[in-house]
C-alpha cells in the first residue's frame, strides 16, 4: 500500500473512505490549517472554502433574532464544514465556529464542487455523511424539547468525546450553557450533579468524562 494512504488528513473518516483515484486527486488541493478556538469558519454561509477537522471539533450555531447562538450540530473528524452550496438553506442563518482547537484541512469549495460533478463516489460519500448531519440536528432539536437540561448535557458531552482522542473536554460551563440555550446556573446544577455520580469530574475550562457508560445511560 501506497504511503499516501497514511496522510495526516486520512485522519478525517469522510476522506479515509476515498478511494485512491478520488484521494490523489483532491490530495494536491488540500491546505493544512491550525484551526483555533472561536475562529469562524462561516457566517450565514458566506465562505468559499470546505474545512475537513482531524482533532478540532466545530459547533454549527443557528442565529435566532434576538442574538442567541444555540448549537444545532458538532462536526469533527467525521465530517465536514461546509456552506449552502452543499448542505441545504439552514446555513443562510447559521454560523460556524470552532470550539475545541486543533487541526484540520481546507479545501476550495469551487474544487470540491468540480469533483462531484464527475465522481459518484465522492458524491456518496457526501450524501451519506449529510444524513447523518441532519439526524444529528433532528435529535438535537427533540432533545432540546422533551429532555431535561441534565440529559441533554449528557448528550453534548458524548457529542464531543466521539469526535476527540481523550476524554476530557476543553469547554467552559458558559459555553456549554450558550451551546445549550440555557441559564448558567442550569448546566452548573446538572454538571455538578453528573460529577456526583463519578460521571464526569469538573476543573477550570474542562470536564473530564470518567464513566462512559454511565453517561451513556
Amino acid at each position: 500500500m501506497s504511503d499516501i494512504a497514511f496522510h495526516p488528513a486520512r485522519r478525517n473518516q469522510l476522506l479515509a473512505q476515498l478511494p485512491s483515484q478520488e484521494w490523489e486527486r483532491l490530495l494536491p488541493y488540500l491546505e493544512p490549517v491550525d484551526m483555533q478556538r472561536d475562529a469562524v469558519l462561516y457566517n450565514c454561509a458566506h465562505s468559499c472554502d470546505v474545512y475537513f477537522p482531524t482533532s478540532a471539533t466545530v459547533s454549527l450555531l443557528y442565529l435566532t433574532e434576538d442574538g442567541a447562538t444555540p448549537e444545532i450540530a458538532v462536526v469533527g473528524n467525521d465530517g465536514l464544514v461546509a456552506n449552502t452550496e452543499f448542505f441545504g438553506n439552514y446555513a443562510s442563518t447559521s454560523m460556524a465556529k470552532v470550539q475545541i482547537a486543533g487541526s484540520g484541512y481546507r479545501l476550495s469549495a469551487s474544487v470540491l464542487k468540480g469533483e462531484l460533478d464527475h465522481s459518484l463516489v465522492l458524491l456518496r460519500v457526501l450524501m451519506n455523511y449529510s444524513q447523518d448531519l441532519f439526524r444529528q440536528m433532528a435529535q438535537t432539536i427533540v432533545s432540546k424539547s422533551h429532555q431535561a437540561v441534565e440529559d441533554q448535557l449528557s448528550r453534548r458531552l458524548l457529542l464531543s468525546l466521539d469526535r476527540l482522542s481523550s476524554n476530557t473536554i476543553l469547554m467552559t460551563q458558559e459555553i456549554l450553557a450558550d451551546m445549550l440555550n440555557v441559564r448558567r446556573e442550569s448546566i452548573t446544577k446538572a454538571a455538578g450533579h453528573l460529577q456526583l455520580q463519578g460521571l464526569i469530574k469538573l476543573s477550570r475550562g474542562q470536564i473530564t468524562v470518567t464513566n462512559r457508560a454511565g453517561l451513556e445511560q
